[in-house]
């Protein structure tokens, strides 16, 4: 049946890129539309990610999309399904995290990642580390990530009314294949339609030893569809679709090794998101419009040998309304935002639905009271309401202020200090869990909002071609949520501590990038551990490096980035110190005859064919008194071949 799903997938996807690839203009719509004003005072520049860095290195997963980030790190195996990301140590459940401004809410399962996207539609991710600015969203405790995907005319030429892309990529390491199609075509001189679909089809893959690690064994299909464009010289809009899936057979607990005490299972992840945006830039300073209404549902079904089922779901729906106002010394941003959650449980008897709603308002201002000074502030109030499955309701509600002041010292050099502070209301409850009857799963009566203090301070140079960002940060985070007690309810105090540094030099065709991060994430005084799941778990200090070389005709890119962690010797009591270990990946970037649309791409993951286990995934157990977490692919040779049409 599978099998059958399978075919019907690809025949659909192929059906659809080529009617697109022949799509004939139908033109309804002139002009075009700027971007909203923005003033990027806080934003990290080394923590953008652009397409063109994601096809260079053939990403395929959440790791190959964040290896190259300072702050940022992501854990759970080379298996996609069990990934988790974290923000100096603190894991995404903390998160806002958005694919076009809808927000991926809920939390299914501890061994399972929250976080999952094809790379292939992605056109930039923006990833800040920390509580941040108003307009990050509610619950923002960790940071927020927001990715933005691709439309037609990102890929669409001048002049050019339809096209269509095809790439076959092929990993040495699990010896399987990702097939991508993409078609896309104009509906209006500013305005297009996108069809993408890919699979990827993977055995499971051998560590470093060279040892085959049991049920990693990769099946995902992504669907994509989305119509964007200027309607006109004032609107913007756009409406799209995500489709994902991911399957195989798994261990239970999917991010440790197989054993007695983690069976293998038949796992299905799956995620559907449909967003439209509109934007309207009026003309008038004080009226530019964006509004965003979205609806996300993501599953999880788990099969044991013995055929039991169950499953479990969060079902989102949402929007953000707001509008930004660019007067001569204020950049102001204001608007609301909602959002509605319904867990579910299926192939269950002991759990009905819960359902849990956010409302915020918000507003930012960036403040230009002298010429060499800049004052950030802003703050948002939310109110949550959740009712629980056995009819408990838990309902805060609170104010998030935020201030920065930034101090141009010179034309190239400021210094900057920020303090915020974030609220998280009782939420949704890890539903799978709730699914199996867990007593993990039953709310304590008396659950507390979550709170979040966060300061920042440190300063930044940019001088042509050189940028550099040094900073130090603490953060703590009260009445901090977990089922580590035996049921749900608050667990004290978690606090982060440390300092980052990034550096960035152009010269010519030649791009360098180096960074650092130490980060001390604590709850309660102890180091955080691998038993910490939704909140984090502590690394090593890490060093990033990385070299790209483009060659003047353009034909050839050549790139290197350097990953090392540092041994952990700060381990909560009763584990494993971590130890270290330094990874090295490779790529080169081809077009073989000038002036065509077909290129190569080559590249080596993991390349010295490290053996090691992830030290956010390390996963110690005091019961068997060993690792087990699952160990880190060896090396992968990745070779893809691209045709546009």
């Amino acid at each position: 049946m599978q099998q059958q799903q399978k075919h019907t997938f690809t025949r659909t996807l192929l059906a659809s890129s080529l009617s697109l690839a022949f799509f004939g203009q139908t033109a309804f719509a002139e002009g075009q539309v700027n971007e909203l004003s923005k003033v990027e005072v806080t934003a990290n520049k080394e923590n953008a990610i652009t397409a063109k860095q994601l096809e260079q290195k053939q990403a395929a997963s959440l790791q190959d999309i964040f290896k190259d980030q300072t702050e940022f790190n992501v854990g759970g195996g080379s298996l996609p399904a069990a990934q988790k990301l974290y923000a100096r140590g603190l894991e995404d459940t903390l998160m806002n995290v958005t694919i076009d401004g809808a927000q991926q809410a809920g939390y299914l399962f501890h061994h399972q990642g929250r976080v999952g996207i094809e790379p292939d539609i992605i056109k930039s991710v923006e990833a800040e580390a920390g509580t941040g600015a108003a307009t990050a969203g509610p619950g923002a405790l960790a940071g927020s990530v927001k990715f933005e995907t691709k439309d037609a005319t990102d890929l669409l030429r001048k002049d050019e009314q339809a096209g269509a892309m095809v790439k076959s990529t092929y990993h040495s390491n699990g010896k399987g294949f990702k097939n991508t199609g993409t078609a896309f075509g104009r509906t209006g001189d500013d305005s297009g339609i996108l069809v993408s679909g890919s699979q990827l089809d993977t055995d499971s893959f051998k560590d470093g030893n060279g040892d085959k690690v049991k049920n990693t064994d990769i099946k995902q299909e992504d669907l994509f569809a989305k119509f964007s464009g200027n309607i006109n010289d004032k609107h913007y809009a756009s409406l799209s679709h995500e489709h994902r899936v991911d399957e195989g057979q798994r261990n239970l607990r999917a991010h440790m090794v197989a054993g007695s005490w983690n069976p293998e299972t038949a796992q299905e992840n799956t995620r559907d998101t449909t967003t439209f945006n509109h934007k309207y830039k009026s003309g008038n300073p004080l009226f530019s419009t964006a509004e965003t209404i979205y609806h996300s549902d993501a599953a999880l079904g788990i099969t044991s040998q013995a055929g039991v089922k169950n499953g479990a779901g969060v079902e989102s729906w949402g929007s953000d309304l707001r509008n930004s106002m660019d007067l001569d010394l204020h950049d102001i941003t204001f608007g609301t935002d909602y959002r509605h959650d319904r867990a579910y449980a299926t192939d269950a008897s002991t759990a009905n639905d819960e359902d849990a709603t956010v409302l915020g308002v918000y507003l930012q201002d960036d403040y230009r009271f002298a010429p060499d000074w800049l004052l950030s502030a802003g703050a948002r109030f939310d109110h949550y309401d959740y009712n629980d499955n056995i009819a408990q309701n838990f309902s805060s509600e609170g104010v998030s202020p935020n201030a920065g002041l930034t101090w141009y010292v010179t034309d190239n050099l400021n210094l900057f200090v920020r303090h915020s502070r974030a609220l998280r209301g009782v939420g949704t409850k890890e539903v799978y869990l709730m699914a199996i009857g867990s007593a993990a799963a039953i709310n304590n009566a008396d659950i507390a909002a979550e709170r979040a203090h966060t300061t920042e301070f440190g300063t930044e140079y940019e001088n042509g071609n050189w940028h550099t960002k040094v900073q130090g940060f603490t953060q703590r985070i009260q009445d901090y949520i977990s089922t580590e007690t035996g049921s749900r309810g608050n667990d004290g105090t978690a606090k982060v501590w440390g300092y980052s540094a990034d550096t960035s030099y152009h010269w010519g065709q030649l791009e360098s990038r180096a960074g650092v991060i130490l980060s001390r994430p604590s709850l309660n005084g102890e180091p955080l551990g691998d038993s910490d799941m939704a909140l984090g778990t502590a690394t090593g200090r890490t060093w990033t490096t990385g070299l790209d070389y483009h060659f003047i005709d353009n034909r050839v890119d050549l790139g290197w980035t350097g990953r090392v962690i540092e041994r952990l010797t700060e381990v909560k009591t009763g584990t494993e110190e971590k130890p270290g270990y330094a990874l090295h990946d490779v790529y080169i970037s081809w077009q073989p005859v000038a002036n065509t649309d077909f290129d190569l791409k080559f590249a080596v993951n993991n390349l010295f064919d490290k053996q090691y286990v992830d030290q956010a995934s390390f996963g110690y157990s005091s019961r068997f008194s060993q690792v087990i977490g699952v160990p880190e692919a060896g090396r992968d040779f990745r070779l893809t071949a691209s045709m546009r049409f």
